[in-house]
């Protein structure tokens, strides 16, 4: 990272393989831009322009990730500080909270990339995203089952 010194990089760094539990929240770039990091300026119209064309989809932990919810190429990801999505993956629990229909295609992109254990979702949202594929089926070719309030297991 330019203009940081190594050290106070490296002590924040180390810092990501200890983490137990993070709860984040996901912007979205597809349909429609949908991210804190885009609408408050954090990212120029050129950025927003490249992020798009590299196929993503949405953002979660300052990393910009495609519909299967891996890691866009692009020139943000070299400098931004922030977690891999690899030490991401490895933490025990990674929640979600997140809200309204623009990010249906962001949030199945995050579930398709396993970056996700619990979600906070609102109805919103869980209907959007559930109307989008009627049934989920992940990399390994398993569904993704919903606990419905009477406690009963079904397939979306």
């Amino acid at each position: 990272m330019r203009g940081l010194p190594s050290v106070a990089v490296r002590q924040v760094t180390d810092l990501y393989d200890h983490i137990t539990i993070s709860v984040s929240g996901v912007g979205s770039l597809y349909p429609r831009l949908d991210s804190r990091l885009a609408t408050m300026g954090y990212l120029s119209s050129k950025e927003i322009n490249e992020l798009r064309c590299a196929g993503a989809y949405g953002d979660i932990v300052l990393r910009y990730i495609d519909s299967e919810g891996a890691e866009c190429a692009s020139s943000l990801a070299g400098r931004t500080l922030a977690i891999s999505l690899d030490q991401y993956r490895r933490i025990p629990l990674k929640i979600v909270a997140a809200a309204g229909k623009l990010k249906a295609h962001t949030l199945l992109a995050v579930l398709r990339g396993r970056l996700v254990d619990a979600l906070v979702l609102d109805a919103e949202l869980a209907r959007a995203t559930l109307g989008l594929n009627a049934r989920l089926t992940l990399h390994d070719g398993t569904g993704i089952q919903c606990a419905c309030r009477t406690g009963q297991q079904h397939s979306p």
